[in-house]
């Protein structure tokens, strides 16, 4: 799931439909070479609420992201680094379908 966009150009979409709170992941950009992934832990009391649109495009703002995009979020939304989920997760799953993999390496390799 990919939408809405939350920033264009540096400035905060207006025609983002209302969300409740809940977990979410946002791509975003700086320039070129220069991306930004969040991840936004969520449905787990005493720990996060999770966000919802609104705040996502003022934290996206502030950040000073030129485009960011809403990912799917939900129990499919979290962060792993060398093997270890370093989000929490409010259902951990391996079983996603597509993710976003950065890693280093040689092109051709």
């Amino acid at each position: 799931q990919f939408g809405p966009t939350l920033v264009r150009d540096s400035k905060p979409q207006k025609d983002v439909k209302k969300q409740g709170r809940s977990p979410r992941c946002i791509l975003g950009y700086y320039q070129p070479g220069h991306y930004c992934l969040i991840i936004i832990d969520g449905r787990q009391k005493g720990y996060s609420i999770g966000m919802n649109f609104d705040e996502m495009k003022e934290l996206c703002t502030r950040m000073g992201l030129k485009e960011a995009y809403n990912l799917d979020g939900g129990h499919c939304s979290f962060m792993v680094k060398d093997g270890v989920v370093v989000s929490h997760p409010y259902k951990p799953t391996k079983d996603v379908s597509d993710g976003i993999l950065i890693c280093e390496g040689k092109v051709g390799a």
